[in-house]
């Protein structure tokens, strides 16, 4: 800023009218002490002289304007007697002194200075309308009342929001709430200083700061009008997140998108499996249901993967469900006698009360008792005890023996225990009347001894009857000494003959396939075409892969590589190592060193799923490229010139440094702890404190001199430099400088006078008679002696 200095010295006659300099550049009238810088009174007059840009003394007042451009202490002459106006008492030589010539109407401002010269009242008339400040209401004549004008003599502020002295016009934050006004969306007002959907209301203030149409409260996102909520709390919103709940599973594949204890919902019953305890519905509990997400299916006795209600036969017994009374039971298929208890269990199969143990005929109800081992039963037997006389008319019908003595042993063949003497007793004498006879095995009436080529006549000749004497064996494969037809297992392989598919094999006891050949000797057990060295199920024609070796295979197996991550939503089903690829690429997303290929690898992207954000400089879980304010400190990036560094957002110089790093936040070279207006680079220094700059203040130290009238102007204490030693009169104790102190000068601002000694107050040195004894001081012996004025002798004793 520019001071424009004007030498009045010759103004007398001219004629004054009144300008409004509407410019924050000051014109300062020499000797008008204007309180306010937006206003001016110029004297037009004719031809002034032309400005230099030379000050030879450094006063501060051009040289073609300084009548002493030598002495820094003095520059005007107004009368143009070559002394100065500070050394005289009469500066425009009319004869009349200053003190009498200057102030017709007694009020502070002399009437050189005083637009109303003769109205002791006024003195000053800011706006120039002619009426003086005590009497004009506006003062400054800005269109508000002096009342209520916080700065009534200043046309350019009339409000002072903050109170800080600074009208809003010139304060860079009007509400002083420490954001500028250019980035304080309600500037007014301290309490507020974002409004995020702008409509007036300020975020502080406002209920919904987005506008959204949710109370900020219940807003997951209050200052993002297009989210609202955040299930997982992950800081995306459910409108971008494409996992609400964060469960892993995608809203696209995720039947309750916003649980994330569940994704799926088997029955749709809006229940999620995870705590539905029917999953399918079936009216079984998934705790006890074999099958929890096919309603068709519950149980599966034999633990083969296939329901019952599918499955042929249920208890895996080989036996069919549609032949086998006991559907649920592998170890029993048969109930001859219908009681409920398989045979295998049961100890009377035919149910007629005589145990199987002591019961010839186990598995026919009618009979259970042969006396004479014909192999027919009592009761149809016409001839129980076998001798050849009907029952009807054998007296004793179970007793063959009668009263004769085959054999001649003189023991009659009703008390001989040997009737033929064969040394077999008749008990177990098959031909107990025919001693070359005792066994009749098969019970054919043929003798064992005589030719019977089957003895047991189980259809098997003897010579190849394993047990030629047992009617109920003839074969034992495995040589164990029981009969194939007792034994258990047949050829000995350890695999009972119930579920061994080759019961005469001791090589082979399965047949998976049931291709016929036994699964030792079959490349392919189940016939799945995978050949059983590379088959993790080779019995199981339904699996043959078991990539995570839990046991269960992959077609049944819900999560294949056993990551965690099921099949159905496993982009690698096979591959444990891998579930997901964000982007795509066919590299999983731990392979993968960029997931969402955006071009930043994901150790250095904070959203490494998200294609479209990387950064998130606040970490407040939304990206910067979404994020309307990135680095967190408050304020919008369109209003932050430093977006993504939360300890800065101005730079009121504009040297690339914010603010709060920056020393000199104005570039005006004086560092902003030093700087009284650390944001205005044409002010650095308020000397009076009155909060304007010395730049643009008149009056610098507020002592109520104008600046170019004030020797010191940022001294308070000091205002006149009488005789120019650099010590302000206040504290000089020899103002004038003549040697005598002020104390005991009478003259103390006048440095050719000392002395008055008649007190006429006409110095000595200018007094023709000193003592005022009436004798001028050429005439007078005694010129500072008013009680003498004659010394006849001479003798200096008047």
């Amino acid at each position: 800023m520019s001071r424009m200095k004007l030498q009045n010295a010759s103004i007398r006659g001219c004629s004054c009218v009144r300008l409004h300099i509407f410019s924050f550049s000051l014109i300062v009238m020499i000797g008008l002490a204007w309180p306010q810088p937006s206003y001016a009174q110029v004297i037009t007059c004719p031809g002034p002289p032309p400005l230099t840009t030379t000050d030879t003394d450094g006063d501060g007042y051009d040289d073609s304007i300084d009548v002493f451009p030598n002495d820094p202490a003095r520059h005007y002459d107004y009368d143009g007697d070559g002394i100065s106006n500070l050394d005289e008492n009469d500066d425009d030589g009319d004869g009349v002194r200053d003190i009498d010539d200057n102030n017709l109407d007694a009020d502070p401002v002399i009437n050189f200075y005083d637009p109303f010269p003769e109205d002791p009242l006024e003195w000053i008339d800011t706006d120039g309308d002619c009426l003086g400040n005590n009497t004009d209401l506006d003062d400054d004549n800005d269109g508000v009342a002096d009342t209520v004008d916080p700065f009534p003599l200043d046309i350019f502020e009339f409000v002072d929001t903050d109170g800080d002295k600074i009208g809003n016009n010139t304060d860079t934050d009007d509400d002083n709430d420490g954001v500028i006004d250019f980035y304080d969306a309600l500037p007014l007002d301290a309490s507020e200083q974002i409004d995020t959907d702008r409509d007036g209301v300020g975020n502080n203030t406002d209920e919904d700061d987005d506008n959204d149409g949710i109370d900020d409260i219940n807003d997951a996102f209050p200052l993002l009008p297009s989210e609202t909520l955040d299930t997982d709390n992950d800081g995306i919103g459910n409108n971008t997140d494409p996992d609400d709940d964060g469960d892993g599973v995608v809203d696209g594949n995720d039947f309750l998108p916003n649980d994330p204890a569940e994704s799926f919902d088997s029955d749709g019953d809006l229940i999620g499996d995870n705590q539905d305890p029917d999953d399918d519905n079936d009216g079984f509990l998934d705790g006890v249901d074999a099958f929890r997400t096919d309603p068709a299916e519950n149980l599966d006795t034999d633990g083969d993967g296939v329901g019952n209600n599918a499955d042929s036969d249920d208890d895996g017994d080989g036996v069919a469900d549609s032949v086998d009374a006991f559907l649920l039971d592998p170890t029993e298929f048969i109930d001859t006698d219908n009681d409920g208890i398989g045979n295998n269990t049961d100890n009377d199969d035919d149910g007629d009360g005589v145990e199987d143990g002591i019961d010839e005929f186990r598995l026919d109800s009618t009979e259970f008792i042969d006396t004479d081992g014909d192999g027919i039963g009592n009761n149809a037997d016409t001839d129980d005890d076998g001798d050849g006389v009907a029952d009807v008319v054998d007296p004793d019908p179970l007793n063959m023996a009668d009263d004769t003595d085959t054999d001649g042993d003189g023991i009659g063949n009703l008390s001989d225990t040997d009737d033929d003497g064969d040394g077999v007793e008749d008990g177990v004498d098959a031909f107990p009347l025919n001693s070359d006879e005792s066994k009749d095995t098969d019970g054919d009436g043929l003798g064992n001894n005589l030719g019977d080529a089957d003895d047991d006549n189980d259809g098997i000749a003897d010579s190849d009857d394993a047990f030629p004497l047992d009617s109920t064996e003839w074969l034992d494969t495995d040589r164990d000494g029981t009969g194939n037809n007792a034994d258990t297992d047949d050829d000995g392989d350890g695999t009972i003959d119930s579920i061994d598919a080759f019961l005469l094999n001791a090589t082979e006891s399965k047949d998976t396939d049931g291709d016929g050949v036994g699964n030792n000797a079959d490349s392919d057990d189940d016939n799945d075409s995978f050949i059983d060295p590379d088959d993790d199920f080779p019995l199981d024609p339904l699996e043959w892969l078991d990539t995570d070796g839990d046991s269960v295979g992959n077609n049944t197996d819900n999560d294949d590589d056993n990551d965690g991550v099921k099949d159905s939503l496993d982009i690698f089903r096979l591959n444990s190592a891998e579930s997901f690829d964000t982007d795509a690429d066919g590299v999983g997303n731990n392979a993968d060193s960029d997931d969402d290929n955006d071009g930043f690898i994901d150790n250095d992207d904070a959203f490494p799923l998200d294609v479209s954000e990387w950064l998130d400089t606040d970490l407040d879980g939304i990206g910067n490229n979404l994020d309307t304010e990135d680095d967190g400190d408050g304020v919008l990036d369109n209003l932050d010139l430093f977006p993504l560094n939360s300890a800065e957002w101005l730079d009121t110089d504009v040297d690339g440094i914010g603010n709060n790093a920056d020393s000199d936040d104005d570039n005006d070279g004086v560092r902003d702890v030093d700087d009284a207006f650390p944001l205005d680079p044409i002010e650095t220094t308020d000397t009076d404190l009155d909060g304007l700059g010395n730049v643009i203040d008149n009056d610098d130290d507020g002592d109520g001199i104008v600046d170019p009238d004030d020797v010191f102007p940022l001294d308070s204490s000091e205002t006149i430099d009488t005789d120019g030693d650099g010590i302000g009169n206040n504290t000089d104790t020899d103002d004038d400088g003549d040697g005598v102190s002020d104390t005991n000068d009478p003259f103390p601002l006048d440095s050719s006078e000392a002395f008055d000694t008649d007190g006429d107050g006409i110095g000595n040195n200018t007094d023709t008679d000193d003592d005022g004894d009436g004798v001028p001081d050429i005439d007078d012996p005694f010129p500072l002696d008013p009680t003498e004025f004659i010394d006849t002798d001479g003798d200096g004793i008047g």
